[in-house]
């Protein structure tokens, strides 16, 4: 989109996802080009891992500052400690209302735990995902941490303005339908029941 593209010739991904004001510009430049019915919070599915603690920076594409394992779980900051990184996401949420047409409407987003879990395993969701399948056993405790937080994540983009929040999970579609229904489904249904009606599921299927 080259309303995008001119805003990233100024600032660097980041600043247009952490300053509430760029990240307003940025969702509300397809609504004003295309008349879309709704416009979507700018801002990148990975920002709570590094509210976790496990960095992040972009060159350009994500790289964390390390990986999940077992003896590295223990690094990971509860969700009590690390919400509080996310409030440009709030704030990024009420300048995009501020601006946005009362006809419009305002989603937000999150990425779904295991999806999260690919991304702090293997540092990137490409191929078969073979290491985040071998670690799979550290999934239930890596979502003891990761899904209050995302309930947290939530609650505070619904505060700033979203109507509705869609639970992003790509890399759920490299699972066969019965790990999918045993290891992930519960962690979904868990977040969806904290915010009846105001949850959207996304993911692709691979098998």
């Amino acid at each position: 989109h080259r309303h995008y593209q001119e805003l990233k010739e100024r600032y660097s991904f980041v600043q247009l996802c952490k300053e509430p004001e760029l990240a307003a510009q940025v969702a509300l430049g397809p609504v004003r080009d295309f008349d879309f019915d709704a416009a979507i919070l700018f801002s990148d599915i990975l920002f709570p891992l590094e509210a976790l603690g496990m960095g992040l920076n972009y060159s350009p594409g994500p790289q964390l500052g390390w990986t999940l394992t077992p003896e590295t779980l223990v690094r990971l900051k509860t969700a009590e400690e690390a919400i509080g990184a996310m409030e440009f996401q709030r704030e990024a949420m009420q300048a995009t209302r501020a601006l946005l047409p009362n006809s419009k409407s305002l989603i937000g987003f999150v990425g779904g735990p295991w999806t999260l879990f690919t991304y702090a395993v293997e540092g990137s969701h490409k191929g078969g995902l073979k290491e985040a399948k071998r670690w799979s056993s550290l999934f239930p405790s890596f979502c003891e941490l990761i899904v209050p937080f995302l309930v947290k994540n939530i609650q505070l983009q619904i505060e700033g303005g979203a109507e509705i929040i869609m639970i992003f999970d790509t890399a759920a579609g490299e699972l066969a339908p019965g790990i999918y229904h045993d290891l992930v489904a519960g962690s979904i249904q868990q977040m969806a029941a904290a915010f009846p009606g105001r949850i959207g599921y996304y993911s692709q299927g691979t098998q």
